[in-house]
């Protein structure tokens, strides 16, 4: 099974459901000429005499196309159903978990390894077994799930095998002994439920992310990690709930592990630890002034995506002997406290950009920028090195999903995000949003791209 599947939670299913174009012109010729009637964005559509067919239409559409990256991040388009009411739609999105957007770079550009993990109960225990490798090392890790390694051996390679090929081969022998990636609904999900106060935007903007990441999320991804004892199931928010989930092995040990790491945090938050066969049912509030049947429907629609997202782990098999990807080296410091907010400062300051939307073609860009709808991997080598060569250590990223990073010129390009990156000058800024477009700010920058682009200029603030 892939436990990295994207949407595989309600958030995400919902997100999904939310951008359904065709589904839109669907329901829109079905409900043509009738009396009761909702917004989505300009046309009048009336859902109830339809309401079985359009949830069904809506979960088919969700299950074909949830695999595309791009349609997960199309949740701002559409179907936006009368916003002063169901004023909660407007932060669900598609988010990945924490640093995954950028972390995640192309094996082909940044030095990294390549893992399999397999799982075998002994008695009323989970255990694992990690197959590493990278150049022509494989490292062979064992131990209980919850727990670091307890054994660990790593071989060299030999000559003529690749090392990928050398990887499967451990895989197989390990698979022979019935180390296997158990079924997703054999497993118990852990739901870390905390309780915010409310804020709208993106979530890297809210004066309390910086100090709930890097005291509960980042420490708590990282002994999953280590201990391969949890594998994360995505997350949604609203209306001040954020809700984090992950598949875990044994039970105990990763609920020790997770109040462990919420009694030394720093700062503390409000965080309920639920177990269970399934996630945590929160239901979404409804302004109590909605109709009656926009209630139903938008309750019906939920109980959907919540069924959806449950069972789109099982339905997609894969491999379990396919490679991962695994960046190599330490993770991307997290940038928080009085830098944080002296980076934050300068950059709203110079650049008017306050860790949210941000529209380079208004007013709201304080010099000229250009930016492209798109671009080709050759394009972004050049920029690459370009900028390689003109920074003012460090580099930064502030995504305004996950926060604010240090990385390196590799990690420029090798993520999708919102965000914006930027060095210790605060000169240029490159600005990425979920359109896929790529902004480009600052007086040598602009004019390096425009070079860059004088054969295809039509390519240029092309929207």
């Amino acid at each position: 099974m892939d436990y990295n599947m994207p949407c595989a939670n309600v958030h995400g299913a919902l997100s999904c459901l939310n951008n359904c174009h065709k589904i839109k012109g669907v329901l829109t010729t079905l409900a043509r000429g009738s009396s009761k009637k909702i917004r989505l964005r300009s046309k009048m559509v009336d859902f109830r005499p339809f309401l079985p067919l359009s949830v069904t239409f809506l979960a088919i559409y969700f299950l074909k196309y949830s695999q595309n990256p791009a349609f997960a991040r199309l949740w701002h388009e559409l179907f936006f159903v009368e916003i002063h009411s169901f004023e909660h739609l407007k932060v669900w999105s598609f988010r990945l978990p924490p640093s995954a957007s950028f972390n995640n770079a192309n094996p082909s550009t940044s030095k990294s390894m390549q893992r399999i993990i397999l799982y075998k109960q002994i008695i009323n225990r989970w255990h694992y077994v990690r197959l590493t490798v990278m150049t022509h090392e494989l490292c062979v890790e064992t131990g209980c799930c919850g727990q670091k390694p307890d054994h660990a051996e790593t071989t060299a390679i030999p000559e003529g095998i690749a090392p990928l090929d050398a990887l499967r081969q451990a895989g197989e022998k390990w698979f022979a002994q019935d180390y296997i990636k158990p079924h997703p609904h054999s497993l118990q999900v852990l739901t870390l439920h905390f309780q915010m106060r409310r804020w709208t935007g993106y979530p890297a903007g809210a004066p309390w992310y910086d100090d709930w990441t890097s005291g509960y999320l980042d420490p708590i991804q990282q002994m999953f990690d280590e201990t391969c004892n949890g594998i994360p199931r995505g997350n949604e928010r609203f209306s001040g709930n954020y809700m984090q989930y992950y598949m875990i092995f044994n039970t105990d040990l990763a609920q020790e592990a997770v109040e462990k790491i919420a009694a030394i945090a720093p700062v503390k938050f409000l965080l309920d630890i639920h177990i269970a066969n399934r996630e945590k049912q929160v239901q979404i509030p409804i302004d109590p002034n909605v109709p009656e049947y926009l209630r139903s429907l938008f309750r019906v629609v939920e109980k959907s995506a919540r069924t959806i997202a449950h069972e789109l782990p099982v339905l997609f098999p894969t491999d379990p002997l396919q490679p991962e990807f695994v960046p190599n080296g330490p993770a991307n410091k997290r940038i928080i406290g009085e830098e944080a907010a002296r980076l934050r400062g300068t950059l709203k300051e110079k650049w008017n950009f306050d860790s949210n939307f941000w529209d380079p073609l208004t007013q709201v860009a304080p010099s000229e920028v250009v930016f492209l709808n798109g671009m080709a991997e050759d394009k972004k080598q050049v920029i690459a090195e370009l900028l390689s060569q003109k920074i003012k250590e460090p580099l930064y990223l502030l995504d305004c999903e996950t926060g604010l990073f240090e990385i390196g010129t590799d990690q420029i390009f090798g993520g999708s995000h919102e965000g914006m990156v930027f060095d210790a000058s605060f000169d240029w800024v490159i600005y990425f949003s979920h359109h896929y477009t790529i902004t480009f700010g600052g007086n040598w920058l602009v004019s390096a791209v425009n070079d860059f682009y004088r054969e295809q200029p039509e390519l240029l603030n092309a929207w």
